[in-house]
């Protein structure tokens, strides 16, 4: 099973222990500031906005290109 990434906001996160599971913030994912061997990964976007051409949007599409799971995918948006 592909180890999963999550990106949010940094005021998205919950409060409190937050879970072993690598999250970004949707400028950083933009950037490709995610880890190596990304090809495959599940990615749960979870940015405040999917309109078109917001960054939600944009974190989706370039997780498809990327060749990468994503939720929710653009075709979803």
């Amino acid at each position: 099973m592909a180890e999963p990434l999550i990106v949010m906001a940094r005021g998205d996160r919950p409060a409190g222990e937050w879970p072993a599971v690598p999250s970004l913030e949707p400028g950083d994912y933009l950037d490709g500031r995610e880890r190596s061997d990304a090809r495959g990964k599940l990615v749960v976007n979870l940015a405040p906005t999917y309109r078109y051409l917001s960054t939600g949007y944009y974190c989706s599409l370039l997780a498809e290109a990327r060749a990468q799971r994503v939720i929710p995918s653009v075709r979803t948006i």
